[in-house]
């Protein structure tokens, strides 16, 4: 594979600190018990984005 040819591979980080850390790991329990497993917070955050497209508009 080539220079131009090669997958970007993009990286996010999310800091999340004092009560903003606890709601996220709160949401994410309640999501776990919910879907009946153990879920990745990226892939929590993955599946929130993938619920809120049906309200947010592209205009």
């Amino acid at each position: 594979m080539n220079k131009t040819e090669e997958q970007t591979n993009t990286r996010v980080s999310i800091d999340l600190r004092g009560s903003d850390a606890l709601a996220f790991m709160e949401f994410r329990d309640r999501l776990s018990k919910e879907l009946g497993f153990d879920i990745s917070a990226s892939k929590a955050i993955l599946w929130a984005m993938k619920k809120s497209d049906a309200y947010i508009s592209d205009e």
